[in-house]
Order: structure tokens, then sequence, then C-alpha cells
């Protein structure tokens, strides 16, 4: 496979996904990649308004047998959403702990954009 058809992390990927904020779009990139987030979103008082907050731990490697949970990359974000229809439709994150510096991030669900969302490039 070429290198630029590889899965990445850091930023947000080739499809758009964010994984590992606080770091540079496309930062790491292997053919295995392991990947874990918790996060948490809860509406304000009734409001269209929430917060967020998550933690995203990730890795990639030559082979699979390189996955571990060793040496994990780390990111954490936290923010608030405005919500339609009772889910969050627009994120204004503030994302840290990559050691490589700090993003402000701004998300709009892409089924608000109108048409069909990009097939995905895996």
């Amino acid at each position: 496979m070429p290198f630029y058809f590889q899965p990445t992390m850091g930023g947000s990927d080739l499809n758009g996904d964010r994984a590992l904020s606080s770091y540079q779009d496309y930062r790491f990139r292997a053919p295995n990649v392991m990947f874990a987030r918790a996060a948490f979103e809860h509406s304000l008082w009734k409001l269209p308004l929430g917060f967020t907050a998550m933690a995203d731990y990730g890795k990639v490697a030559l082979t699979r047998g390189d996955l571990d949970f060793d040496h994990l990359r780390h990111s954490f974000s936290a923010g608030f959403t405005v919500r339609g229809e009772n889910i969050p439709q627009l994120w204004i994150l503030f994302a840290w702990g990559g050691h490589e510096g700090t993003h402000t991030i701004g998300y709009v669900n892409p089924n608000l954009l109108g048409g069909t969302p990009r097939p995905s490039l895996f």
C-alpha cells in the first residue's frame, strides 16, 4: 500500500475524522493503528448548548505485533457544543497534551452541510 493511503493519527485523517487532536494533521502514519477515546458530552440547563471533554490515546506501528499499550500518544480536549434536535451539531474545542502544542478546533456535523458524505478512502 502506498504510504499516502496508510491510516493516520493526529489532527484529522484523510476522512476528516479527528484523533489525537493536539497534534498536527496526519502526524503519525503506519499500516497498523490502535486508537481509544473516552468522551463525555452533556447539555447545559436544557439549553441548546453543551459541554464536552475527551481523552484520546493511540499508537501506530509497522506490524500488528508492535501494537501494545506502552508509550501511547495522548491528547485531551474540552469545549462547548451547540445542539440541534438534542444531538451535538457544532463543536468548539481546545486540545492540549501532545507535547507539540495546542489547537483550537471548530467542527460542524457533516450532515448539516447537505449532500452525501465522501466515501471512505479505507
